[in-house]
């Protein structure tokens, strides 16, 4: 089922689509390699940095909440 979806989506793909699509990841690949790096690398770093800041954060937060109060939930005190 899922492959007549795909076949589907790419009969509706003009040839000029296609092969521009082509052309496109050619020149990313391209450039990849020349500048050595993967494509999509941005977003991977990007991620983990997020990622690392979040856990930073909740553990600072948990750090605080047990230091001043106890082992409490942030949300515990909501009316």
């Amino acid at each position: 089922v899922g492959d007549e979806k795909q076949t589907g989506k790419k009969q509706l793909m003009s040839p000029i689509s296609h092969k521009s699509a082509n052309m496109f990841a050619k020149i990313q690949n391209d450039y990849a390699s020349k500048l050595n790096v993967t494509i999509g690398g941005e977003f991977k770093v990007a991620f983990q940095s997020a990622l690392r800041q979040q856990r930073e954060f909740w553990n600072s937060q948990q750090n605080y909440n047990y230091a001043n109060k106890g082992l409490v939930h942030p949300r515990a005190n909501r009316s």
